[in-house]
């Protein structure tokens, strides 16, 4: 395929509009998948990477920055149901430092590793209790 802006549908039915170069998306554009799922963005080397949004097929969204197709960086994920994260990913695992909000239940705000709390951080819950500490694993430590 040559450099330049195109439109394509692939065989199952997924579509992407965007740019090309090297026969491979790089630029920005726009990809749906077959079961719906969408992301817009920026692509390198056929890969979701750099900044984007990823709207899954059950209405959870991600806005932030990718790297090889995974969220990596600083990014914000949302759920239907209010669920908040707000912070650092690698490969698309919250890692570093975060906020998750969970409504009606209350908030975390600290240090996360692989998808789980880690180290210090805040937990704040509804009904106004807290602690303040280190977690390890997700658990308080």
């Amino acid at each position: 395929m040559e450099d330049g802006f195109h439109k394509v549908v692939y065989s199952k039915g997924a579509r992407y509009e965007g740019e090309f170069k090297n026969g491979k998306m790089n630029g920005q554009g726009f990809y749906t998948f077959v079961d719906g799922e969408q992301y817009k963005g920026s692509y390198k080397d056929g890969k979701a990477h750099g900044y984007g949004v990823y709207t899954f097929a059950d209405k959870r969204r991600y806005e932030g920055e990718l790297k090889n197709g995974k969220r990596h960086g600083y990014g914000i994920h949302t759920n239907p149901d209010g669920f908040r994260y707000e912070g650092d990913w690698k490969e698309d695992l919250p890692n570093g430092r975060g906020v998750e909000i969970w409504p009606d239940v209350g908030r975390y705000e600290g240090g996360l590793k692989d998808g789980k709390y880690h180290g210090h951080g805040t937990s704040t819950y509804s009904d106004g209790t807290r602690y303040e500490g280190e977690f390890k694993d997700g658990n308080r430590h």
